[in-house]
């Protein structure tokens, strides 16, 4: 009798915890289930394009010109390497590329007579368009004996016709002589002194010859742009215009280095 009373008892108290337990569970929220995370797609981008450097040459820049300061290099001369040279012997010398400068050097006459003991001379084997302007940066040294010289030899009817505006120094100084006639017999016509020329001193020397046969020539300092020592403005006629016109830069005596050329397109300045 005792044992079913323990019994009885012991199966009270288990249903008293169960509904005890219910109730704890019962006041408990139920968490909230979680939304389930979204699947990440992975798009395949592109590949990120190799940027390859252009190889186009940025034309070079034209000098400082007082009568064209518009225009763009067509034609330019750097005197780095013989092989891109555009200069081709006219008489054989001393002429050595060197730092990027031609040097034209010849012995000092033992005669008192520069043009009798032979010189050296280059010769362009470009010819300059008519309207373009030639620009030559050049520097002599004391006592040289040089010339720049525009010409063209022409066969005529009446034989081998001389045209040349030539730079040439020095008797008795530095001057711009127009040059004509017939074969060997072909004489300076018209000279123009240039006055304040310096020897050892870095200058610009530019030309430009127009349709019409009127040219112009200027001379001025590399270091000091605004001191122009030479200046000219004249009229020939159009046959001073024909194409086939070379440049001649010869040493007599001395040592001239000349440091670039240049030909510079110059629309647009009258």
């Amino acid at each position: 009798m005792t044992y079913l009373c323990k019994s009885s008892l012991r199966m009270v108290l288990l249903e008293i915890l169960f509904v005890t337990a219910l109730a704890c569970r019962a006041s408990v929220p139920i968490p909230a289930l979680l939304p389930e995370k979204p699947v990440m797609t992975l798009t395949a981008f592109p590949p990120t394009a190799t940027l390859v450097p252009s190889a186009t040459t940025m034309p070079p820049t034209p000098f400082s010109l007082p009568s064209a300061q518009a225009g763009r290099v067509v034609h330019s001369e750097h005197f780095n390497d013989l092989a891109t040279l555009g200069f081709s012997v006219d008489s054989a010398g001393d002429m050595q590329i060197r730092d990027g400068l031609m040097i034209l050097s010849d012995s000092f006459s033992k005669t008192g007579d520069p043009w009798a003991d032979g010189h050296v001379a280059e010769r362009s084997i470009f010819s300059p368009r008519v309207g373009d302007v030639s620009v030559f940066l050049f520097k002599a040294e004391k006592n040289t004996y040089f010339g720049f010289h525009y010409e063209l030899y022409e066969s005529t009817d009446g034989g081998g016709y001389y045209r040349g505006i030539n730079l040439d120094c020095c008797l008795p100084g530095l001057t711009l002589d127009i040059d004509s006639g017939y074969g060997s017999d072909h004489a300076t016509r018209q000279a123009f002194p240039v006055d304040r020329f310096q020897p050892g001193t870095w200058y610009f020397y530019s030309l430009r010859i127009q349709p019409d046969g009127t040219f112009t020539a200027q001379l001025w300092e590399r270091d000091r742009p605004d001191r122009v020592i030479f200046d000219l403005n004249h009229t020939l006629d159009p046959g001073w215009a024909k194409p086939g016109f070379t440049f001649i830069v010869a040493v007599e005596q001395g040592t001239m280095e000349v440091d670039e050329y240049q030909e510079v397109e110059s629309a647009g300045v009258p």
